[in-house]
């Protein structure tokens, strides 16, 4: 999920945004993001993909 809105003024109301997400994945879904997310965070990855596994 990708959240991104213009700023258009500049003023303190157009910088912030606040939204509540819910997801619905396994333990095995979080390990794998957070593997992909330290890559990221590390410069190994362009990305970190938080997807579920399949029902």
């Amino acid at each position: 999920m990708q959240l991104a809105t213009e700023v258009w003024h500049g003023e303190e109301q157009d910088l912030a945004k606040i939204t509540t997400v819910r997801f619905v994945v396994s333990y095995s879904d979080i390990s794998r993001f957070s593997m992909a997310l330290s890559c990221l965070l590390d410069g190994g990855a362009s990305e970190a993909v938080l997807a579920a596994s399949p029902t």
